[in-house]
């Protein structure tokens, strides 16, 4: 065979593929791999002319091969295991990352990938840990830190992914990506004014961005300001009039404010841009229920092909079509649209983005810290003490946590922040000092707890001013899981406990579409809600006898039932008297402003009693239910 000069054969190749002549290209470099064929290197070549290509399969064929050839080449084995990633194989390129990361175990590039990698498949743990390995190993990456923030906030800790994008704004690193993520993350954790700011740059770089105009919408929306967060939304919607989303943000806020004719003439608008769009058209719906229209409502919802197949979104339509039916008292219907409204959400979340045995394992680990604790040593002599210490109103979701914080908030000497991550926060600080939580918790120094409690009062005060004088009440309900911690840092800290029938709490959390993390994953399924319910219960009793927690209890039904004489009580313990302003809850529910919880509609209206024992009403569909909650509901004061 006439010999073949691999350089020429090679330049050739790469002549033609300029062209955009692969099949010349391939008989060029296809000379030499014939001639060659155990050489790893004219495979290798052929490989990345592939894959600048974009010709994946290719350059998988030619680089496998090469692999096989000369398999501890860790360079082969790396360009491979991008093109997998490339080629959308994530998992092929973790196998082959892992062991490069082994043999070579300082270079940051080879954790950057194997992150990538596992976050395409939705590892959010294992793609954190690399993405922090890499930084670790020196790497100043923005994209590192940007897809660390972005696995942080999905997996819940939103205040480590805020530090991160922090860091790379501090290094003026952040490009409009960077300032849109952590403008977001802003608006998530409430720091408006913050997220104000970042919008605001970030909209003087780039004043035509939509998803800058959108994001901005939904910062005025959260605080409060409807008409500016219609007004931007508009914005977005000149900015990009092919899209759907500007529109449908004008008719949330107008749905909100209960201005139904406009909203509906918006929601129209999105649907002749898009008929199918599940928001659009779940709120068409909605306005129609709120207009008492229930069979209406389930009309448009059926006439949409989203409803009848596994289509994105399509979990949203089912969750309203619930809502009509148990309006229209048909129960058993309501609770199988229910089942497959939550069975489709959790199907269409990335796998990974949201673990419900995360959730059961973070109790299980508190709880064994809880029943190891020596109280005595706990709190020791010098823990910071202070007689304005917050109060901490906790509860499991959907136990009237919201009707109970609306109340108290309409005291002109009560100021309560709404579900604002300053718990969280703390915990956050604790792993950025290399601490573990909750294991590390009975051991840290003074020191330690004093700049725990320095740093939530800090973050505390970016939310919310408290006057001189004023109860500062922090309403987070599963911040009940964290009342070891919370006792640690605040030991005079006082607790309003929200208690509901556990069988009403679980129904509601599942008749709710939440965005699904670790917590809200674990209501799409009743019978595990009722088994982390007990779980949650079982761990607030245990810490509460260890360390002997000051608090008091509200019940929902005594809430609904005696407003004046519930409400006395609980502001009593706060060491305050009854105002004749909290029995206009509902008037300072809408002056207050946006509401972030499914509770919004309910808490800006008078009190009503038809959601008490609305477990009963679903039959036979809550039996087993029942018998799961059968010793909390004992335990709670609830036994038939």
């Amino acid at each position: 065979m006439k010999s073949v000069d691999p350089n020429a054969a090679f330049q050739a190749a790469e002549k033609a593929a300029a062209k955009g002549d692969w099949p010349g290209a391939r008989r060029a470099y296809g000379r030499v791999l014939k001639s060659m064929p155990r050489d790893w290197r004219g495979f290798y070549r052929a490989g990345l002319l592939e894959a600048r290509g974009q010709h994946f399969r290719f350059a998988e064929n030619a680089l496998e091969r090469a692999l096989s050839l000369a398999p501890d080449n860790a360079e082969i084995a790396a360009n491979l295991a991008q093109v997998h990633l490339l080629a959308g194989n994530p998992a092929r390129a973790v196998e082959l990352l892992r062991p490069i990361a082994r043999k070579a175990p300082k270079v940051p590039e080879i954790r950057h990938r194997i992150g990538l990698a596992c976050q395409e498949l939705g590892r959010l743990d294992e793609a954190e840990e690399a993405y922090r390995e890499a930084m670790e190993l020196g790497s100043r990456d923005p994209a590192v830190l940007n897809n660390r923030a972005v696995v942080l906030r999905a997996l819940g800790r939103s205040m480590e992914a805020i530090a991160l994008l922090e860091t790379l704004k501090q290094r003026g690193d952040a490009g409009i990506e960077t300032l849109n993520n952590l403008g977001n993350l802003y608006r998530v954790v409430g720091r408006n004014s913050d997220s104000a700011a970042i919008f605001t740059e970030a909209l003087m770089r780039n004043p035509l961005n939509a998803h800058l105009h959108r994001n901005l919408a939904l910062l005025n929306r959260d605080s409060g300001d409807s008409a500016a967060g219609i007004a931007t939304a508009r914005r977005a919607a000149l900015c990009e009039p092919g899209a759907v989303d500007g529109l449908v943000i004008i008719a949330e806020m107008l749905e909100h404010r209960a201005d139904l004719a406009e909203a509906e003439r918006f929601v129209l608008r999105a649907i002749c841009v898009s008929p199918e769009n599940p928001d659009a058209v779940t709120l068409q719906a909605r306005i129609q229920r709120r207009r008492g229209d229930n069979e209406k409502a389930l009309d448009i919802l059926r006439a949409s092909p989203v409803i009848n197949a596994d289509r994105p979104g399509g979990h949203k339509l089912l969750f309203e079509a619930a809502q009509a039916e148990q309006a229209l008292g048909r129960y058993d219907q309501a609770f199988a649209t229910l089942v497959e409204a939550n069975r489709r959400q959790i199907a269409a979340t990335p796998t990974g983005r949201a673990d419900p045995k995360r959730v059961f394992e973070q109790v299980r680990i508190l709880g064994e810290m809880v029943d190891a604790l020596d109280p005595g040593a706990f709190a020791p002599e010098g823990s910071p003490e202070a007689d304005d210490a917050p109060v901490f109103l906790v509860g499991f979701p959907r136990s009237g946590t919201t009707l109970l914080d609306q109340v108290l908030d309409s005291h002109p000497s009560v100021a309560v922040l709404e579900e604002r991550p300053l718990v969280s926060g703390m915990i956050a600080r604790l792993r950025q000092a290399g601490q573990r939580y909750p294991q590390d918790l009975p051991y840290l120094d003074v020191s330690a707890v004093a700049g725990l409690r320095r740093g939530y009062l800090e973050d505390r005060d970016r939310y919310i001013p408290v006057p001189s004088g004023s109860v500062f009440v922090d309403k987070m309900p599963l911040n009940i899981v964290h009342a070891a911690l919370i006792r640690r840092v605040f030991p005079k800290a006082p607790f309003l406990l929200a208690l509901r029938d556990p069988r009403d709490i679980c129904l509601s959390c599942f008749m709710q579409s939440f965005e699904l993390n670790d917590w809200m994953a674990v209501f799409t399924d009743i019978e595990e809600t009722a088994r982390l319910f007990d779980a949650v219960f079982n761990l607030w009793r245990r810490t509460s006898a260890k360390l002997a927690l000051d608090y008091h209890a509200v019940r929902y039904e005594n809430l609904i039932g005696d407003l004046r004489g519930t409400a006395s009580a609980a502001i009593r313990f706060l060491g305050l008297e009854w105002d004749d302003a909290m029995a206009e809850y509902h008037e300072h529910a809408k002056r207050r402003g946006h509401l972030a919880t499914p509770s919004h509609s309910q808490v800006t209206q008078p009190v009503y009693s038809h959601a008490v024992q609305r477990w009963k009403r679903y039959g036979g569909a809550m039996e087993k239910t029942a018998k799961i909650l059968e010793p909390s509901c004992i335990a709670l004061g609830y036994g038939d």
